[in-house]
């Protein structure tokens, strides 16, 4: 940042990290709960059931995503217009989501959940019943996040859905209800989850007038409208992390499938690390673009990911070496899905950093958006269909790092070369000058002992922090952080 930036800029940058450290506080608890209910569902109920959840959940959530329409994005783009009955956008929006949501359960549970391949009974089928639960819950804490809150998602979606499944996990094992407990467990979590967000939403909106607000056909088909190329592009996104799945459950074993799945819970503890930032990210660049002022928005997105290189890195270096121990407490077998995690880990920390760049494509070049974002799709289905057959696990965690490597770079492309903004900067050196050396003081520590089991792995993890946060230290802050920094300290708390 400069002399030239103002308050205003300073203020939406603010606001974005004061978001983010809310959703981190978020993200602990939710990882708490998170590994607590892997370790019971790899331990208790085995890599096979895991694997059931694993494909059903894909598929609920790739339907829920549908019903949402792309609004949890889209949203705040119609609030944010000019003269915007926002009472009667939501309440619309609303009835949009919970006809298509409620449509696709009953579909699910009525006709399709023989046909792909998943087992046959009421408690199975049951599950389809949970797709109007997550896509209302989208909807509304959308809502409640254009007001730029986040309590309320971190209470849904980091309290009281992640902690309520482990609990039923638990609950469930105990009461003998093994065949069908895990998937019990997720329907549960998802209804707690849904009250949660229903407060919240009623906490930030008077549910009088929303509820007063009058259904509008002309409404609908704007906000269908507005909302078309962001829903695509977003069922894309949503496929794009489920693909791998569907391949996996269909030229593999259910077991296979859960050791994936462990993994990638794993991976998301440095995956997560974007979408702290990406709730609160949204909306404000939203705004500034809105105000026609891209160089802040080319500013914001600069620095938020670089700060998520900087966490990021330690985390990749952490899970790399000390991954596949952790997939080993998960349950038997599943330390086999160490080299796959790797893969993984390297493919977040690819769309973690430059992810950040869709966002002005997403505001202003929409259709844009949907034929990049199709374009990767196409890439990952094509390696997962050439890969998944040969190498199993691996190969479906290749084809997600090849598939967003091309994916992310057409994004930086077309940031630059339509609005000019780079997320690439000379500060993005320091974490990765902190990163070299602390790999160069893990592997000089490896000389002298086992740095992969023992104490070594004690050592080994001190070194890597240690290191990488010194070396951060003595390289010092940045001017941009420095200038955000002084701004904190003269700002209330929220």
């Amino acid at each position: 940042m400069n002399q030239s930036i103002t308050d205003h800029a300073l203020k939406d940058i603010t606001d974005i990290l004061k978001g983010a450290l809310a959703a981190a506080g978020g993200f602990v608890v939710r990882s708490g709960a998170r590994i607590l209910f892997l370790l019971m569902a790899g331990n208790l109920y085995g890599a096979e059931r895991f694997g059931v959840l694993a494909y059903a959940i894909a598929v609920v959530e790739t339907l829920a995503a549908i019903a949402v329409f792309g609004q949890k994005r889209s949203l705040f783009a119609l609030l944010d217009a000019e003269g915007a009955d926002q009472n009667a956008i939501i309440l619309n929006a609303l009835a949009v989501t919970a006809i298509l949501s409620t449509v696709f359960a009953l579909l699910l549970y009525a006709v399709f959940w023989p046909l792909i391949d998943m087992p046959a009974g009421g408690p199975y089928r049951g599950f389809a019943l949970v797709i109007p639960l997550i896509a209302l819950s989208d909807v509304m804490l959308a809502a409640t996040r254009h007001k730029r809150l986040m309590r309320y998602e971190v209470i849904a979606r980091s309290i009281a859905e992640p902690w309520t499944l482990a609990a039923l996990t638990l609950g469930f094992y105990w009461a003998g209800f093994l065949e069908a407990g895990l998937m019990a467990a997720y329907f549960g979590a998802l209804v707690v989850a849904y009250v949660a967000s229903a407060w919240g939403f009623g906490r930030v909106y008077s549910l009088r007038r929303v509820l007063g607000a009058r259904p509008s056909w002309t409404l609908v088909r704007r906000i269908v409208m507005v909302s078309s190329p962001t829903a695509v592009v977003d069922v894309m996104a949503l496929v794009f992390r489920r693909v791998d799945i569907f391949f996996l459950w269909h030229f593999s074993s259910e077991t296979v499938v859960g050791i994936y799945h462990a993994a990638q819970h794993i991976a998301q503890l440095a995956q997560k690390t974007r979408y702290l930032f990406d709730p609160i990210l949204a909306p404000i660049v939203s705004q500034t673009i809105a105000r026609q002022d891209l160089p802040n928005a080319g500013r914001q997105l600069s620095q938020v990911s670089r700060w998520i290189l900087t966490i990021m890195l330690l985390q990749v270096m952490l899970l790399a070496f000390y991954g596949g121990h952790i997939l080993a407490l998960v349950g038997p077998g599943m330390g086999a899905g160490a080299m796959l995690l790797v893969i993984m880990v390297g493919a977040e920390m690819i769309d973690g950093v430059l992810g950040a760049a869709e966002l002005p494509i997403l505001f202003r070049q929409p259709k844009l958006n949907l034929v990049i974002s199709l374009s990767g799709l196409i890439v990952h289905v094509a390696g997962c269909a050439l890969l998944v057959p040969l190498l199993g696990g691996p190969g479906a965690a290749m084809s997600l790092m090849i598939s967003l490597t091309v994916l992310n770079g057409q994004r930086l492309v077309v940031a630059y070369g339509l609005f000019r903004i780079t997320l690439l900067r000379a500060s993005f050196l320091r974490p990765v000058a902190a990163a070299a050396l602390a790999l160069a003081g893990y592997f000089a520590a490896g000389e002298f002992m086992a740095l992969d089991r023992g104490y070594g792995i004690a050592v080994g993890v001190l070194v890597l922090v240690v290191v990488y946060a010194g070396t951060l230290w003595r390289l010092g802050i940045s001017a941009d952080d420095r200038t955000l920094l002084e701004h904190l300290r003269k700002k209330p708390g929220p």
